[in-house]
């Protein structure tokens, strides 16, 4: 995706991996969710846009804190621009 990528190509992917559900979160509490393909699924495919860098990390853990979900451990992310 060397000119970018955004919802529209999230939506994409999304089609054509109806056996999971992606979520996209812009920060690291999980509250913040930018994309749900909102599939009928339990296998996830979790990602972590940084707004700054312009990547998205995968999300290889989740831990519940004392505030709610938070993603504990990314993989070196896709760069996006």
């Amino acid at each position: 995706m060397s000119t970018g990528g955004g919802i529209p190509e999230l939506m994409r992917f999304q089609e054509h991996l109806k056996e999971y559900r992606i979520v996209v979160f812009g920060g690291l509490n999980c509250e913040n969710i930018i994309f749900d393909g909102e599939v009928e699924s339990e296998k996830r495919i979790n990602l972590l846009y940084d707004d700054v860098t312009k990547h998205y990390h995968v999300i290889v853990l989740r831990v519940r804190g004392r505030e709610g979900m938070y993603a504990a451990a990314i993989i070196k992310g896709v760069d996006v621009a």
